[in-house]
């Protein structure tokens, strides 16, 4: 049977040709507001937060020994839009001619709300009632002053807003309002609220709100001439520490920030984005985008503080759902393979047995393109393909079809970068969303194989 076995190898190196990465994106849809969800935009527009003008407390990395700053409701003001919104706001009107697409060229648009202490007691029932079909709540946040300790600390409303939305039926995702200006202090917020949330339904993304002004605002900690790479990984620690604790990653930041402070074309590779701009539409930051906020001066009901409430979009797959599929990577360190699953029971018993977890690679949608799973009894690899051809050929050569892993959104989503090893039997080949790590492979010798297949 040496033939065989000179097949397998020879297999395990195919390269078919895989479907081109073109992206295809909708242009903006008219939906209208739900009735009883009003929205008039003005020059000045500011997304609620809480300072730390008088916090107390220290931002220590360690999950477990976090010290809670204490809120002094300063209001956090940041302006988002520019002259063309000094009119009155007209989502659908002639100068609604946005620069940036939606991520999804077939999508279904949610009418949502994000919230925190800022609005008050909210009766969500009523939201629900008015129309509401998603909310982000704020959840954490981290002292903003140049003069603070820069302390961690829970919205005030946080608890009572999860409750009441989860009871209500509204999906809920949640924000931190960072003030990180390292790595470590990224990945300490992105603990604190992955700490805070569990135990509550989060379907939707956990998002760093990263606010930042260039020519003003110069006492706030992010205000430090950090250049766009050291803010981008900032930003990036947090979204693959979220990821690491089994929620999906979101960035939050205005069009404008996206466009110049940090690399938003880069991280919405990666990573669910929701851009705020209270214009006609998104007109600096040109990248893919998720969701949109486009008011600060919303009125629901439900909502009567006093407060004016943000306003979003969310532009949600139409082959998605609220809660996608996450698929764990696992590492043999004895035969170097990486390993990919669905399955908690298979992840968990892989565990016990030597391999090492590396967390939530990606996230899968719950139908769509088949990605198929097949294992070399020989080599004792596994391998993956959303090419039928490619599962059918390895096949006849004796590889062993172990059915669909997962499903493969549609090419306007996450890449997964397939790369092969030349010199490796076992764990030939490699599946990742990081560009960082796919482009190291290649520096390393490794061949670069094309997308395997897309993530949401």
């Amino acid at each position: 049977m040496k033939w065989k076995k000179v097949l397998l190898s020879a297999a395990a190196a195919l390269i078919l040709t895989l479907q081109s990465a073109g992206a295809a994106y909708a242009s903006q849809p008219s939906v209208p507001h739900a009735s009883a969800v009003s929205s008039s935009e003005s020059v000045s527009a500011a997304d609620p937060a809480v300072s730390d003008a008088s916090e107390t407390g220290s931002s220590d990395t360690s999950s477990s020994e976090y010290t809670e700053g204490e809120e002094d409701m300063t209001y956090m003001g940041m302006t988002m839009q520019d002259s063309d919104s000094a009119s009155e706001f007209n989502l659908h009107g002639s100068a609604a001619k946005s620069t940036a697409t939606i991520r999804s060229s077939s999508c279904k648009t949610l009418n949502g709300i994000d919230v925190s202490h800022w609005q008050g007691t909210i009766n969500w029932k009523k939201v629900a009632a008015a129309g509401i079909q998603f909310a982000v709540i704020k959840a954490t946040g981290r002292g903003c002053y140049k003069s603070s300790k820069g302390a961690l600390y829970t919205d005030g409303k946080f608890a009572a807003n999860m409750k009441g939305a989860i009871s209500a039926g509204i999906p809920v995702g949640v924000y931190c309002f960072s003030a990180a200006i390292t790595e470590a202090e990224a990945i300490a917020e992105a603990n604190y609220t992955c700490d805070k949330i569990a135990g509550y339904n989060v379907s939707l993304p956990v998002f760093i709100d990263y606010e930042y002004e260039n020519n003003s605002e110069k006492e706030y900690r992010l205000n430090n001439g950090a250049s766009v790479r050291t803010r981008t990984n900032i930003i990036d620690a947090f979204c693959r520490t979220v990821a690491a604790r089994g929620y999906t990653p979101g960035v939050y930041a205005n069009d404008s920030l996206l466009a110049s402070t940090v690399d938003g074309a880069s991280l919405a590779k990666k990573y669910t984005m929701w851009v705020a701009s209270h214009s006609p539409a998104i007109h600096y930051y040109s990248g893919v985008y998720d969701m949109w906020q486009y008011s600060s001066k919303g009125t629901v009901d439900g909502i009567s503080s006093g407060s004016s409430t943000d306003l979003d979009y969310w532009y949600k797959p139409a082959s998605s759902s609220n809660s996608t599929t996450a698929m764990y990577r696992l590492y043999n360190p004895f035969s170097g393979e990486h390993f990919y699953t669905a399955n908690r029971s298979e992840r968990n018993h892989l565990r016990e047995i030597g391999w090492e977890y590396e967390g939530v690679a990606w996230y899968a949608p719950t139908g769509g393109t088949e990605v198929y799973r097949l294992y070399n009894p020989n080599a004792g690899d596994h391998h993956y393909t959303a090419n039928a051809a490619e599962k059918d050929y390895l096949v006849t050569v004796g590889w062993r079809y172990e059915g669909v892993g997962w499903y493969s959104a549609d090419s306007d989503g996450t890449p997964l970068y397939r790369d092969y090893n030349p010199n490796a039997v076992s764990g030939a080949h490699n599946y990742t969303t990081s560009e960082s790590e796919h482009e190291t492979l290649i520096q390393k010798g490794w061949r670069a194989e094309g997308i395997g297949w897309y993530g949401i």
